[in-house]
C-alpha cells in the first residue's frame, strides 16, 4: 500500500509541474502590424521569442542547453552554479541581442533594459521566480514592456 500512496504522490507532482510550466510558456504574442500579411520565416519565428519575458525565458532554456551541449563536445562539463551562471549569461547576451536589433519588448528602450530583462529572464529560466512574481516586480519600478501588461 505504502508503494501506491508513494507513486500516486509522484504523479499528482509531476501533473501539478507539468500544469504550472505549461501556463508559464503558454502566453499570446499581439500583432503589432494587422495589415500586412502573416507569412512566417525563420526570422519571424526568432523575433516571436522576444516578445514576451516568457518567450525569452524558453529561448534562454533552449540556447543553454545548446551551448551546454557544445561545450560537452570539447569535453567541458558544466553542472551546478556553473550551468546556472551559463544561464544567466545566456539571458543577458539574448537580452543585449534583442536590444541591439531593436527586437520585440527591447525595442526602443533604454540601454539599462539589457540588464533588467536579463535579470528577469534569468531569474524565470533558472525557476528562482515565476513570471508573476517577476511581472509585479516590474510593474513595481515601471519598467513592465507594454505587451506584457
Amino acid at each position: 500500500m505504502k508503494k501506491y500512496i508513494n507513486l500516486f504522490t509522484l504523479i499528482i507532482i509531476a501533473s501539478i509541474v507539468f500544469v504550472v510550466t505549461s501556463a508559464l510558456f503558454a502566453q499570446d504574442v499581439q500583432a503589432v502590424n494587422q495589415t500586412e500579411t502573416m507569412v512566417s520565416t525563420p526570422h519571424d519565428t526568432f523575433a516571436e521569442y522576444f516578445a514576451s519575458l516568457a518567450g525569452l525565458a524558453a529561448l534562454t532554456l533552449t540556447a543553454t542547453q545548446w551551448f551546454k551541449k557544445g561545450l560537452e563536445a570539447l569535453k567541458i562539463v558544466l553542472q551546478g552554479t556553473v550551468a546556472g551562471l551559463l544561464s544567466w549569461v545566456v539571458a543577458l547576451l539574448l537580452c543585449a541581442v534583442g536590444f541591439f536589433f531593436n527586437i520585440g519588448i527591447l525595442a526602443g528602450v533604454q540601454w539599462y533594459f539589457i540588464i533588467v530583462y536579463g535579470l528577469a529572464v534569468g531569474l524565470i529560466s533558472n525557476g528562482l521566480f515565476s513570471l508573476e512574481h517577476v511581472k509585479v516586480f516590474l510593474g513595481a519600478i515601471k519598467l513592465l514592456p507594454k505587451a506584457e501588461k
